[in-house]
């Protein structure tokens, strides 16, 4: 009786997760097919997601520049195409949502230490060219320290095994006379001098190993842009991972959301935005280079081409 109890019990249990999670999923599918079949006919409502504190940017300039994203799309046509929802909203979050997230990983890790060299990208040959010859610089210094670094190391593991082998051998013998147990010990206070110093060179090592890193990221990823056909640059130690995207737009059963990876600027920022929030809308990248749907964010306009303009009516149906 019990047996067959708890077998009803589970039945039941797993017909309502079955049914919490098809319903959850359906919700997501079916708010895609509705966008498919009739675009643009009801305001994307949108929620901030989270916010990483490394790129010291507040969730309320993150939102303003959101904002600022949105008007690009909305003020030309004269309509609203976006909605903000905040997280203390009675009516609460949708899993509808478009979810909006600012993540920090090492695409702005490397834009940050490149900011930091003083360096300034942009997508041209010219520059693709000066980063090389930044790469080639850097790594040969570090190549200096590294040598350097090593034979200090060895001098060091050497006077510190001679060291130990005269503490050993008179400690063997009762102990030192006075005179070798001063030289001992002045010893042992150099040898740790000497360390200190060995673990300030690693830590410049460690800095020089992380920038060149971030400029080879950099590098080959412009390279890609380029569709310059050279051997990418290897990293120092571990992989950074392949690809340098500065922003995306996902959907799928689990929802929509929109990842800002990396920018250098807030008006960059601003463009991702926008050219995310495309996405969203369903537009695909056009050919025109100067557009906000152009696959690469590469010039500073902030308004919608002509290109930009064509895409929206055609797949929006707008005459």
């Amino acid at each position: 009786m019990f047996s067959r109890l708890l077998k009803t019990v589970l039945a039941i249990l797993l017909v309502g997760i079955f049914g919490y999670v098809f319903y959850a999923n359906f919700g997501n599918v079916w708010a895609d097919l509705y966008e498919r079949f009739f675009p643009c006919q009801r305001e994307i409502i949108y929620n901030i997601g989270s916010v990483n504190p490394k790129f010291n940017l507040s969730e309320k300039d993150f939102l303003d520049a959101i904002k600022q994203a949105e008007m690009i799309w909305e003020k030309p046509m004269g309509r609203e195409f976006f909605t903000f929802q905040s997280s203390d909203s009675s009516s609460g979050i949708s899993e509808n949502n478009l979810v909006i997230n600012l993540v920090y990983d090492y695409r702005q890790d490397a834009t940050v230490r490149i900011q930091a060299l003083g360096l300034v990208v942009n997508d041209t040959r010219a520059s693709y060219n000066s980063l090389r010859e930044k790469y080639v610089a850097l790594e040969n210094e570090y190549l200096k320290i590294k040598d350097m670094y090593q034979l200090k190391v060895a001098s060091f593991q050497n006077k510190q095994k001679e060291h130990i082998k005269n503490i050993d051998y008179w400690n063997k013998r009762g102990g030192a006379p006075q005179d070798v147990y001063k030289e001992l010990t002045a010893e042992e206070v150099s040898l740790k001098k000497e360390l200190s110093a060995i673990r300030d060179i690693e830590s410049d090592i460690n800095t020089r190993v992380n920038d060149i890193n971030a400029l080879v990221t950099v590098i080959n990823n412009l390279a890609r842009t380029l569709n310059i056909n050279v051997r990418e640059l290897n990293t120092i130690g571990e992989s950074r991972g392949e690809e340098f995207t500065g922003g995306e737009f996902k959907s799928g059963g689990l929802g929509r959301e929109i990842n800002i990876y990396e920018f250098s600027t807030k008006d960059k920022l601003i463009r991702i935005l926008a050219h995310e929030l495309g996405h969203a809308l369903g537009l695909e990248h056009v050919e025109d280079p100067k557009a906000i749907m152009y696959y690469l964010n590469e010039n500073e306009n902030e308004k919608l081409t002509q290109a930009d303009f064509s895409a929206l009516k055609n797949h929006c149906k707008i005459k």
